[in-house]
């Protein structure tokens, strides 16, 4: 009986863990995405980061990504991933901005194509330690 409890237990803190993260996760992206300017081969990103919730995360090395997918990110493969900068730096270099980051991905391969993107804030260079804006979803024009 004692072991059930214990699996319990263990299940019911790593599910409290999550909710926690996702908790986090929306607060930091409280303003959403958006993408605009949309061609064959490039669109521009757009999230807000909200700087409460950022300055807890402040004590390791933060960065922020964005990363791009024609998979909804079902799979851990993407299109495009590429680093925006360090916390440290956006929040030095953004704040007369709000946080306001528009990021402009290039070179998409695909023309007529959904693509999914996120913005993510990875602690300690590791994804899975961090957090991910809402997804978004453009679609490229067809090729003329």
């Amino acid at each position: 009986m004692s072991t059930k409890i214990l699996c319990f237990v263990l299940v019911l803190q790593q599910l409290i863990g999550l909710l926690l993260a996702q908790q986090v996760s929306r607060n930091i992206f409280q303003y959403g995405v958006s993408s605009h300017e949309v061609t064959e081969t490039s669109a521009v990103l757009w999230t807000r980061l909200n700087i409460t919730h950022l300055q807890s995360l402040a004590s390791g090395n933060v960065t922020l990504k964005v990363q791009v997918a024609t998979n909804n990110f079902t799979s851990a493969s993407y299109e495009q991933e590429q680093e925006i900068g360090t916390l440290q730096d956006i929040v030095s270099s953004r704040n007369a901005s709000d946080l306001t980051i528009q990021y402009q991905i290039k070179n998409l391969t695909q023309s007529y194509t959904n693509y999914f993107y996120r913005f993510v804030v990875a602690v300690n260079g590791a994804d899975e330690n961090g957090f991910s804006s809402p997804i978004g979803k453009f679609k490229t024009p067809p090729s003329a």
